[in-house]
């Protein structure tokens, strides 16, 4: 893991001379002051990985598109913590991420891309979180790739009676805990090994 970590850092280095914005701490993404720099910007993408839900008028101030990187299995599982949810319920098929069109509503908009995270029967849950996220930054590159390159987009409306919204305040200490006793248990690893044996 060290290796990975020095080898990570070297490489966030060499590009750093590439960089042309200075990153920003945004406390409020909804206030006045946001918005206006937003529109200031006149930005053609907004991209977000989870977050806060944002108001119509930021949303309005961009000019092209606002895209999330949901990682959860939208529409099943939105909201807050959907890849631990996904194992509470022992419900492999739900751990994946999902790009959708971000709108007001709680990771309700037109999904774009969505994929199923590739497990290995070792994994424990913040490794399942690390590979959902990056398989969800691989689906919104191919999401934002395919847009400017004028490509047709496929989307797929969620329907709002399917699955559930999680609220942050519902995965307490309990739940992580019976989370975290059932995949040393080992049930994610004789499932996936049902699973491939098919």
């Amino acid at each position: 893991a060290e290796y990975a970590v020095r080898v990570g850092m070297k490489i966030v280095e060499q590009l750093r001379q590439y960089g042309k914005i200075v990153p920003t701490t945004i406390e409020d993404p909804g206030s006045g002051e946001f918005v206006a720099e937003l529109k200031r910007l006149d930005p053609y993408f907004f991209l977000s990985l989870g977050g806060p839900m944002y108001t119509a008028e930021l949303l309005s101030a961009v000019r092209g598109i606002a895209l999330n990187q949901h990682a959860g299995w939208s529409p099943t599982y939105r909201g807050a913590h959907t890849v631990l949810w996904a194992l509470y319920h022992r419900d492999v098929s739900g751990i994946g991420a999902a790009i959708h069109q971000t709108t007001s509503g709680v990771d309700a908009g037109p999904i774009f891309r969505r994929a199923q995270a590739c497990l290995l029967p070792g994994d424990d849950a913040p490794t399942c979180f690390a590979r959902v996220v990056a398989l969800g930054t691989e689906l919104l590159c191919e999401t934002v790739h395919g847009i400017m390159a004028n490509k047709r987009q496929i989307v797929g409306e969620q329907p709002p009676y399917q699955g559930r919204t999680y609220l942050a305040r519902e995965m307490d200490r309990r739940t992580r805990k019976w989370i975290d006793q059932d995949l040393a248990g080992g049930w994610l690893a004789a499932e996936l090994v049902r699973m491939r044996r098919g």
